[in-house]
């Protein structure tokens, strides 16, 4: 740990002037190893160094004091210039760069050289170091805590007050005596939670892009509230709601009022946040640790409230959109965690290398656990419009062997065929898909994926394309029916004397009586459907 703490810059008089500025080494301290980690510090963890800029090689002109993010692969003149344009910190990612090499370009240059972690976007890392320069930024008037806060407005502004923040948590209100409030502000206050019937990505939006305090929910639907959105620097942290009673109209004064609070609650929320996101990052690598088996087993599952004897079992979710990004992947976990809470399930959910999962322990009601999952990921697909599946690995009996279910239930992942956006979601097991793993299996295999495409398939796919016949499609549907002729016709829409004739073609290009050459017929045109995505197309019937 660095021990200097924070360094601030002062006037005479001891206050606060100009940007905020903290020590390099509370930079490191705060954010931790997974975040930065430094390179060089030639001034000592103690220089000052101040909020962060993106240096994308367009950055021109005098950056003062401030920790600039140097995107792409910086030679070490970038180093020597960021140092001679006033930067006293700069972020680079030592995966992508000689590391030796820019340390000691800034260790003569006198500059701060952090490297970020891999697995952070440059953006997410702009916001948490924005976020923790925002904390420490000067606000007039002091007050004890949001609740004090939250009383003063309610008071000012007659009507009872919310404060959220970014995941519609209710982390202060107003207690202030005779306040009015409905059934949602209620149930807000003892869930802690705004309720998941009253989310409205839309209109959260709306309050967190406007310039000032404006009106949300109609009466019809609970009492009108004056809302608006906590942000700095175009940084969103949360939000404040002051509830329209029955007997008497808010304040005139409401919508300045509310103005006033929400930068005096911007450190605080800011605060509550950057907390947030250590925890996350903390429980996220202790996952990630002991899914891999990178780690002491028992300690990190006490670190994550895990019984260390037991059963256990590896969820992992998926989504029809393709790559899950970092807010999606987010909020899947948060709904999952939840959901498991309420109903006293033990678990470890967290987000491993973009992908939300879960580590679910001891024996849970099978019914009620599929239910629980089922629900929380249909909550997550009307939110951002994806088609979400978990794929369950087998129960474990150790710890050591939650690598194990972690390999089971990827593998599920895998094979699971493509969703369209609005499927229903389900749980996917890998005791019951043993038939699809196999096909899969040998499917990706590289020596099985190259005979694919040759014969006996290639004889049946280069004559239609020569002769406009579909007698790939017919032996496809033939196949599927297990052989059945009037079944296979009724789904071609063909009469089966048709069928029959067809068949009777194929027989003078294939022996169709080979049972070898039947199989290996079935299996190709079965694994080509597998494949497809990976592939690029193909002309067989998913």
């Amino acid at each position: 740990m660095y021990e200097e703490g924070w360094g601030r810059a002062t006037g005479e008089s001891g206050a606060r002037v100009g940007p905020q500025r903290v020590s390099v080494g509370a930079v490191l301290d705060s954010l931790g190893p997974a975040v930065l980690s430094p390179l060089a510090i030639p001034n000592g963890p103690s220089a000052v160094t101040g909020p962060p800029l993106i240096d994308d090689g367009n950055l021109s002109g005098r950056v003062s004091g401030t920790t600039l993010l140097l995107v792409g692969r910086p030679s070490p003149s970038e180093i020597v210039r960021a140092a001679r344009a006033g930067a006293t910190a700069v972020v680079v990612r030592a995966d992508e760069v000689d590391s030796d090499e820019l340390a000691l370009a800034a260790t003569r240059a006198g500059i701060a050289l952090l490297a970020a972690g891999e697995l952070l976007s440059w953006g997410d890392l702009y916001s948490m170091i924005r976020t923790l320069f925002t904390v420490y930024e000067p606000t007039e008037p002091v007050f004890v805590d949001l609740f004090e806060l939250a009383d003063r407005v309610a008071r000012a502004a007659g009507g009872a007050v919310a404060i959220e923040d970014m995941n519609m948590r209710v982390v202060a209100y107003s207690s202030v005596a005779g306040q009015d409030i409905d059934e949602l502000r209620l149930a807000g206050i003892l869930g802690r939670r705004v309720p998941e019937e009253a989310v409205q990505a839309e209109e959260y939006l709306r309050v967190l892009r406007a310039d000032g305090a404006i009106w949300c929910l109609e009466p019809r639907d609970n009492a009108p509230r004056l809302a608006i959105g906590v942000t700095a620097h175009e940084q969103p942290y949360g939000s404040i709601w002051v509830v329209q009673g029955e007997s008497a109209p808010l304040s005139e004064e409401a919508p300045r009022i509310l103005a006033e609070a929400a930068e005096q609650a911007v450190p605080h929320l800011a605060r509550l946040q950057l907390a947030s996101d250590a925890v996350r990052r903390q429980r996220d690598d202790s996952i990630r640790r002991l899914v891999h088996g990178a780690g002491p087993a028992e300690a990190l599952a006490a670190e994550l409230g895990l019984p260390v004897r037991g059963h256990y079992r590896v969820v992992v979710f998926g989504s029809s959109g393709g790559p899950t990004d970092e807010l999606d992947a987010t909020v899947v976990a948060d709904l999952v965690r939840s959901a498991l809470a309420a109903y006293r399930i033990r678990a470890a959910v967290g987000v491993v290398e973009g992908v939300p999962g879960a580590i679910i322990a001891g024996d849970p009601d099978a019914e009620l656990l599929e239910r629980v999952l089922v629900e929380s990921l249909g909550r997550a697909g009307q939110r951002h419009g994806a088609a979400w599946r978990a794929a369950m690995g087998r129960v474990v009996d150790r710890l050591e062997r939650i690598i194990d279910s972690t390999i089971h239930a990827e593998t599920v992942r895998d094979a699971l065929p493509p969703a369209e956006p609005g499927t229903e979601p389900f749980v996917a097991y890998h005791d019951r898909m043993a038939p699809l793993l196999l096909l899969h299996a040998v499917a990706a295999g590289t020596e099985a994926a190259a005979l694919l495409t040759e014969e006996p398939i290639s004889i049946i796919r280069e004559y239609d394309a020569a002769n406009g016949t579909d007698y790939l499609r017919t032996l496809a549907a033939w196949a599927a029916n297990h052989y059945d002729v009037p079944a296979a016709a009724e789904d071609l829409y063909l009469h089966p004397n048709t069928l029959r004739h067809r068949l009777g073609r194929i027989r003078g290009l294939l022996d169709l009586d080979d049972p070898d050459l039947r199989l290996a017929l079935v299996l190709q045109l079965r694994l080509a459907t597998l494949v497809r995505p990976a592939s690029g197309g193909s002309d067989l019937p998913a």
